[in-house]
């Protein structure tokens, strides 16, 4: 589902992720994308939190 999320069309002032929710492989993948479309990320617990 996160590949589809065009970040320089559609830009959400906030983007939760569960980790959970995601293979291990990906999660570095979730985060380098949402740092280059110039979001600040944050763990707290199984959640990836993202803030325009």
């Amino acid at each position: 589902v996160f590949e589809q999320l065009d970040l320089q069309h559609y830009r959400p002032g906030m983007i939760k992720i569960e980790v959970g929710a995601l293979p291990a492989a990906e999660i570095g993948q979730v985060v380098v994308k949402l740092k280059a479309a110039g979001y600040q990320v944050g763990f707290q617990a199984e959640d990836i939190w993202a803030f325009a």
